[in-house]
């Protein structure tokens, strides 16, 4: 009886063993489970993150090269300002020239009798004298 009482408690602790071991292995598996769902979990917000990073540089590069052409048509614009104020200032300096040309030009002309005056005809107030 000795012999099967220490068999049955053999079978028993043995049994306990084996249940603990497989409670451990489920342990395990389910630690293994949840650290493969956190790494895909981290490996998804790792991907999402990249492409919002990816889609933002995208939209700064936009931005950018929309800045940059906004920035060459203001320099041509400004360019074109700067070139028709210069061709205005010539303008304005060659008529005024020419203007005082014309005018120094008639200041040392003779006085002409207006059109239709006979030369040789005295004037009423010559006539007079």
């Amino acid at each position: 009886q000795l012999e099967k009482d220490r068999a049955a408690a053999a079978a028993k602790a043995e049994a306990e063993l084996e249940k603990k071991r497989r409670e451990k292995e489920r342990e395990e598996e389910m630690e293994r489970a949840a650290d493969a769902a956190l790494r895909a979990d981290v490996q998804t917000a790792l991907e999402r993150s990249v492409g919002v990073a990816a889609e933002e540089a995208a939209a700064f590069e936009r931005e950018r090269l929309e800045l940059e052409r906004a920035l060459s048509l203001s320099l041509e614009a400004e360019e074109v300002a700067k070139k028709e104020l210069v061709d205005a200032i010539e303008r304005d300096t060659s008529e005024a020239s020419s203007e005082a040309s014309l005018e120094e030009t008639a200041a040392l002309q003779p006085e002409r009798e207006p059109a239709g005056v006979d030369a040789a005809e005295p004037t009423e107030a010559e006539a007079e004298a």
